[in-house]
């Protein structure tokens, strides 16, 4: 069920051209493009919120890069001198909600010096008395780095403060679309028992218009008789010329209503509607007027979301305080270093060579330090404390306007759905006195006791009175689907 507390929903045909009251709300929820539009921004608010997450990730990084650099020799002359290096490195990285950086850094290296020179006998020679040294070297590094904040940036709602604004975005998103589902329902309701109601109209103006149609015969009769004045045949051609244009106004009023609910449902303007469901007769709801104002603070969606926007501005309070610390970070590092060299052609040594000597622990690297910022004016800090308590302060006052005028709106739809049932019996009530009227005031033509000008407005007040009745159920029904909607409970 779509709307558990309303019982308007008497049943509805499986035909295309059919609609019924509980299928026109099934299609407005799937099809109505307002609708999806918020659907879509809830995803989007996912997405952001995904994304804001990210921060937290652990992060790979990985590089290498060759190169070769030649020189001439400044003490050998006719002899170049080629550097070439090859590096590695990759290097996982995280920061935590608490404030912390860590890295886990590994790093290999391999370099050479070649000599380049036309008289490679002299070269030899310089090789041979150890001159130079064209040895490969390698080295391995693996360093870990922790970088910790003991003031500003440590307390970790601070940190958490754009995971929690994006989620506060989702939640705003959700409630949005809530919201839109809530108006969209009470749209199409309102639209259904318009329809339903301008249908009821054409039904009513078509049946008075026989009615006019009928007494134009009789009168014209009685005229061409004599029994009756000229100027009566006068009065029922006007009477009978208003009925076709309330018939004309009452089509027209479908025709659009109509086209309204088609666009609610999703439809297409013009397509023809045959509706199925008829609204049931008003009885005693029993309302409590104070629970169903409870109902409504705690479950409107709007007054949700301005209760979302106000939890998030207290805590914009405490973060914009927090970061007015000053900016102290304490940082460490420890690391291993390998190293090792030999000629190219011995295979038994190479970065491997390295990396069993860095583990051996001969080689360290480490450090400790501190950092600290401290702005002397603190006026950006300042300014936003202040920003954050009076966007707090709106947005508790937005919530208690709300939820002020909310409880104003919920007592006096009561009112108005309790009004409205009691215009049902009071507007069938007038009906009977109609019928009854237009009765007697034909037999007291028919007696010769009355003139035809009573006659023709006893009838218009019987069509006055059918319309009533069928405005009277259509309103109740509305009435039922605004308090639902102020609820939140559509």
């Amino acid at each position: 069920m779509i709307l558990a507390t309303t019982v308007l929903c008497l049943g509805f045909s499986a035909s295309a051209a059919d609609l019924g009251y509980e299928q026109a709300l099934e299609q407005a929820l799937s099809r109505n493009p307002t609708i999806q539009i918020a659907g879509a921004g809830v995803e989007r608010a996912d997405g952001a919120l995904l994304a804001a997450r990210a921060t937290f990730e652990t992060t790979l990084n990985a590089n290498t890069s060759s190169s070769s650099t030649v020189t001439q020799s400044p003490q050998l002359q006719g002899v170049n001198i080629d550097d070439r290096n090859s590096n590695f490195g990759t290097t996982l990285a995280r920061y935590f909600p608490t404030g912390t950086t860590t890295s886990l850094s590994w790093q290999t290296r391999q370099s050479t010096t070649l000599y380049l020179a036309e008289n490679q006998s002299a070269l030899d020679q310089l090789r041979n008395f150890g001159l130079i040294n064209e040895d490969i070297r390698y080295q391995s590094s693996l360093v870990a780095t922790m970088r910790q904040s003991l003031l500003e940036g440590f307390r970790m709602s601070a940190n958490l403060q754009g995971v929690r604004n994006a989620q506060r975005a989702r939640d705003q998103a959700d409630a949005t679309r809530l919201r839109t589902r809530q108006e969209i329902l009470a749209q199409t309701a309102r639209a259904y028992w318009e329809l339903w109601y301008q249908r009821r109209r054409v039904d009513i103006a078509e049946q008075g218009l026989q009615v006019a149609r009928e007494e134009q015969r009789i009168v014209s009769l009685k005229v061409e008789q004599g029994t009756l004045a000229q100027v009566e045949q006068v009065r029922v051609d006007a009477t009978v010329v208003q009925a076709e244009s309330n018939l004309l106004a009452a089509k027209t009023g479908a025709r659009a209503a109509s086209n309204t609910l088609q666009v609610l449902v999703g439809g297409f303007p013009g397509t023809e509607l045959a509706l199925t469901t008829d609204p049931v007769e008003p009885r005693d709801l029993s309302l409590d007027p104070e629970a169903v104002v409870q109902s409504a603070l705690d479950n409107n969606p709007e007054l949700q979301a301005l209760r979302l926007v106000s939890s998030n501005s207290e805590l914009n309070v405490i973060d914009a305080r927090h970061r007015r610390l000053p900016q102290l970070d304490v940082n460490g590092s420890f690391g291993l270093i390998g190293l090792d060299q030999a000629p190219a052609s011995n295979t038994n040594v190479g970065m491997g060579s390295a990396n069993t000597n860095m583990f051996q622990g001969d080689a360290r690297t480490w450090s400790v330090g501190a950092d600290v910022s401290v702005p002397l004016g603190n006026r950006a800090d300042r300014g936003a404390i202040d920003q954050a308590k009076a966007d707090l302060r709106t947005a508790r006052l937005d919530v208690e306007a709300r939820e002020r005028t909310l409880s104003q709106e919920v007592r006096t739809q009561v009112d108005t759905l309790k009004t409205t049932a009691q215009q049902v019996s009071l507007a069938e009530a007038n009906l009977r006195l109609a019928e009854a009227t237009l009765g007697a005031e034909r037999a007291l033509t028919d007696a010769g006791r009355s003139v035809q000008k009573n006659v023709l407005e006893a009838m218009r007040a019987v069509d006055d009175a059918r319309l009533n009745v069928e405005k009277a159920k259509a309103d109740y029904s509305v009435a039922i689907i605004e308090l639902e909607r102020l609820k939140g409970s559509l």
